[in-house]
This record gives structure tokens, sequence and C-alpha cells, in this order.
């Protein structure tokens, strides 16, 4: 029996993205009829996985959990505004880029992790961008470096083959973050090393660099930006609603299933499908549709994705793990 689950978990690997969605939409359809329900998202084709096989795919999850000890907890204690959850507004939408047009720009700006499981630090590093920007009321409006966390933070992880981003705010506290940008930018220290495409092959991770690219006129120590504290969250929905609208976007890990691959729009819950691994994403507001509760979150694999780079995710029900495992820093100013 052990030998035929590892044959199915094998060839399921080897499947291309293609025959998955034609697969799971077999699935879906045959469980919409059994339970007499329709979706509350749509599915579809997502062209950043064009030609990609599930395995490969499967290479971009590069979340990693660190175990919920006491010893994890004590080091990385929630502020004490967020112990307090009472007598504050929690509004039925919420948008950071909305809330905060003087750093729209910059939270808006969807990513794309090209291939190397970089998740982790590329969701980070945009959480450490948004909440610089809006300590500083717009005053700093530069991406800061996903390539410094994945190739000089050693604590934080194993570069493209995972990490943790609540590590990565402690770097950002402890060592400071340069400024960055996308793939072939040169008006920042360490733009991200690794071009966007979706037909390459398995990316190693690149080497740490210890200077800004020369056409950056500072040097890298001159170009840090620090944090002055980070945490997880350990009391769910509601704090993680409460530090979104005081300080912007957060990052969270989720499990991705198949069924995630081919999600179009709508509030996705998961239906069908096996689980792939874990993924870090930034979660910027939240909202309800058709009287579903969700998260409203930003995607590391580009704006073909999904809703332009954004998917939606039931919230309140802790969907694909979302709300488990959930942490933020604050930007010194």
């Amino acid at each position: 029996m052990k030998i035929l689950l590892l044959s199915l978990f094998a060839f399921a690997l080897a499947e291309n993205y293609e025959e998955n969605y034609e697969r799971l939409k077999v699935e879906l359809e045959r469980q919409r009829q059994a339970n007499g329900n329709t979706f509350s998202w749509k599915f579809g084709r997502n062209a950043y996985f064009k030609n990609k096989s599930i395995g490969e795919i499967k290479k971009l999850l590069g979340y990693r959990m660190l175990p919920k000890t006491v010893k994890e907890r004590n080091e990385m204690p929630m502020p004490e505004d967020l112990l307090n959850l009472e007598n504050f507004n929690y509004p039925v939408e919420f948008d950071s880029r909305k809330h905060w047009p003087q750093c729209e720009k910059v939270i808006s700006f969807i990513k794309d992790q090209a291939n190397c499981g970089s998740c982790w630090a590329v969701s980070s590093a945009s959480v450490m961008s948004d909440r610089t920007c809006i300590a500083t009321d717009g005053q700093f409006t530069t991406l800061l470096s996903d390539a410094e966390l994945l190739s000089c933070c050693t604590s934080c992880g194993y570069g493209c083959n995972g990490g943790y981003p609540q590590r990565t705010f402690k770097y950002w506290v402890y060592s400071g973050m340069p400024t960055g940008g996308p793939y072939g930018s040169n008006d920042t220290c360490k733009p991200y090393p690794i071009p966007p495409c979706s037909n390459c092959s398995e990316t190693r991770t690149p080497k740490c660099s210890k200077s800004c690219i020369s056409t950056y006129p500072l040097s890298l120590n001159e170009d840090r930006h620090y944090g002055s504290t980070y945490y997880q969250f350990w009391l769910g929905e509601k704090s993680m609603m409460k530090d979104i609208s005081l300080y912007g976007p957060i990052v969270a890990g989720m499990s991705v299933y198949e069924d995630f691959l081919h999600y179009k729009e709508g509030v996705y819950t998961q239906e069908s499908g096996m689980f792939l691994g874990g993924h870090a994403v930034r979660i910027i507001g939240w909202g309800e549709q058709d009287n579903i509760p969700y998260w409203l979150v930003a995607n590391s694999w580009n704006t073909t994705f999904g809703e332009d780079g954004l998917f939606k995710i039931r919230r309140g029900f802790d969907e694909c793990g979302i709300e488990s495992y959930v942490s933020a820093g604050r930007a010194k100013v």
C-alpha cells in the first residue's frame, strides 16, 4: 500500500499544469453535482503556470513553519496594543491601498518570485516596504530588498529552498534592510536577482552580495533601513485586523492545495486536490462578498495569477491555516 501511494504521488507531481486543470475540473464538477451547491470562487487557468509540471510548481512553495513552542512565542511576543481587542472599530471592509493613498503605489506592487521558492522573502520584504512607507506618511516609497533576505539572512532560511518569514522581521530590526526593486531595475541597492521566467529551469539561490549595484550611489550600510520590533499573532482574526488597520499589511503562511493553482476570482475555499506545500503571502485587507467574509491577499506570482495578482480567501475559519502562522514588524522612523 505504501509503495502504491508513493507511486501515485510521484505520478501526480509529474502531471503538467494543463493536465491537472482538466482532471480537477472534472472532480470539482462531480463534487458540485453531488453536493448540489456552487463554489464561492471561479476555477480557471492561470498563465503563470503554463507548461509547468506540478512538481516544478511545488518547488515555488517556500514557506517553512516554525514550531509554535513557548520559547518561540516568548521571543516574538505581541505588542501590548494588540492584546486589548475590545472597544476597537473593525470596519466591514478595509483595503490598505485606499486607506493610505500616499502609499498606494508601494502596496499595490505585485511581485514575481520567478522560479525560486522565495515567497517567504518576497512577501516579507513587501510588508517591510509597505510599513516603512506608512510609518513615514508616504515620504519613503522605495521598495526594500527581497534579495537581501533571500541570499544574506542565513538564519531566515534556505534561499530558494524555503524560509521562515517570522525571522525576517528580526533581521529587519537588528541588521536593517537595503533598498531593492524588481529584476533589472538600477535605481536601488539590491534589486531582485532572478528574471521572471515561467518556463525556466529551477533556480539556485544567488550568492549574498556585500555591496550595492554599481549604478547606486550609496554604500550598503548607508542604505539600510530598520524595523523597531517584530512579532507573531497569537490571538487570531481580530488581532490581525487591528494591526493591519493601524500599521499596514502582514505576512501569513498558508497551505496550498492543487485547486488553488486554478483560482481566478471570488472567495477561495479549499475544495479538491492534494496538499502541495506552504506558501507565504501578504494580507493587505479584508471584506465580504456574497455574505462570505474574506481576506484580501497579494500573491507573488505576477499579475497573471488570480485577480491581477491578488486573491480573496475565506476569513474567520483559518482557511488553509492562513490565520495560524502570521507575523509582522514595525518600521523604525
